[in-house]
């Protein structure tokens, strides 16, 4: 292909993106710049100690949100593209009350988490209690952003989560300012934003909801999710694992690294969090319009547009590595360079997964999603614990880039063979239509 007939293929990829799409990098982000200046401020702010448990508790909200949008907003970005204004209004009304069920059962497991803690941990157990309003806040306040994306209110959904995340920000610079602050501290302050945010979403999706329930749509969802919830509790185990295991065998501060050193990639994670939001809905929609054909040169052109992107980025990043780390951080990280190269190659490894994720469930081809993580989750736990004995926090992240290298083999592959490619018939149970 000739430089020309590549650069063209980039612009067909890239114009509608932007075009259609520009409120929605702009919301994400928002979302990435928020969490990045959040990460900043506790790293500045807390001991390295305290830090690092912030970041557990951090992660185990975030994996519990990732649940809620394999279980509840995908679903609802994907399944609810085709419906009428009536049945739109009662599948949307059906997804809230399972969102509302949902988080409330995971704030109760945290309550009682806490309440069993208090006896032997107090530190522990004052973390967790501030998780439960956070859990039951993010969620509610991320369902509403996600149904506003279903709709196309991309600008609605920017105005959502200025409340959320900007106040996020605001919010913990007031504490830091004025008080002393911990990780729990830390956490009430980002539930109460993002609770003040929800309900502004809520408000403006008031139109959309109705007081009825469809069980027939929440069984819709849960066939379309069940793969990728079990897929992202199988991603988790791939990825997040390495955290917990860095955390249990080198201490809570190593956490505080991986964190620390992988915020340095926020600007890139910000633009993967952008496709991996956008593509499913456009893919869905592309081919409804052109078959899995069109779906596949999508595929095909998305890659080829910001492949080059992500690969500039990795190596300024891996090039500049320690300057970054002393800029954000002065000496307290500086020493960690070699943990910012090795998340520059995880990252750029990383890319076609949320490109052939995104793909696979506009396909509703979800178990192979599954599989594959739990693939790369075996590994991790087989293989984790060594790289980490051996290399220490470095070798957690060589592991994440083991796990994400056999993620693109196996998906591509899934995908390449999946039914609705070849006409076949092959497991039409975990598919929430029949192939086509």
């Amino acid at each position: 292909m000739s430089d020309n007939a590549s650069l063209r293929l980039r612009g067909e990829a890239l114009r509608p993106l932007l075009r259609m799409s520009f409120w929605g990098l702009a919301d994400q982000t928002l979302i990435s710049v928020a969490n990045f200046g959040t990460i900043i401020i506790l790293a500045r702010a807390l001991s390295s100690s305290e830090f690092g448990a912030f970041v557990l508790a951090y992660t185990a909200l975030l994996f519990l949100n990732g649940i809620q949008t394999a279980l509840v907003t995908q679903p609802h970005n994907v399944l609810g593209q085709n419906r009428q204004e009536g049945d739109y209004i009662r599948y949307t009304s059906s997804t809230a009350l399972g969102q509302v069920v949902f988080s409330a059962i995971l704030s109760v497991v945290a309550l009682v988490s806490a309440l069993a803690a208090a006896k032997f941990a107090s530190h522990a157990a004052a973390i967790l209690l501030a998780l439960a309003p956070a859990i039951i806040a993010w969620q509610l306040q991320e369902f509403v952003r996600r149904v506003l994306y279903t709709e196309g209110r991309l600008v609605t959904a920017f105005a959502v989560d200025v409340v959320s995340y900007a106040g996020q920000v605001g919010a913990l610079l007031g504490l830091v300012s004025f008080t002393e602050i911990n990780a729990a501290s830390a956490l009430y302050a980002a539930g109460a934003t993002s609770a003040v945010g929800g309900a502004f979403g809520a408000w403006k999706i008031r139109r959309s909801l109705r007081r009825c329930a469809d069980w027939a749509a929440l069984k819709e969802n849960w066939i379309f999710g069940k793969w990728l919830a079990a897929a992202l509790a199988a991603s988790w185990l791939a990825g997040q694992l390495y955290i917990y295991l860095t955390a249990a065998m080198r201490g809570a501060t190593s956490a505080g690294v991986l964190r620390a050193a992988q915020i340095c990639l926020g600007p890139l994670n910000t633009f993967l969090l952008f496709l991996f939001t956008i593509l499913p809905i456009r893919y869905a929609r592309t081919r409804r319009r052109a078959g899995d054909a069109g779906l596949h040169q999508a595929l095909i052109l998305t890659y080829v547009a910001t492949a080059p992107l992500v690969l500039i980025y990795c190596l300024a990043v891996a090039i500049f590595a320690s300057p970054i780390l002393r800029l954000l951080y002065g000496t307290s990280y500086s020493r960690y360079g070699n943990v910012v190269v090795l998340f520059s190659v995880y990252y750029f490894v990383l890319h076609p997964v949320y490109l052939l994720t995104s793909a696979l469930s506009a396909k509703r081809w979800t178990r192979p999603l599954f599989t594959g993580n739990l693939y790369a989750a075996a590994l991790g736990v087989v293989a984790g614990w060594l790289v980490i004995l051996a290399w220490g926090v470095n070798g957690a992240v060589v592991g994440m880039i083991a796990g994400a290298l056999l993620l693109v083999v196996v998906f591509w592959h899934a995908y390449r063979l999946s039914p609705h490619l070849t006409g076949g018939d092959a497991h039409p149970e975990v598919t929430a239509v029949p192939p086509s």
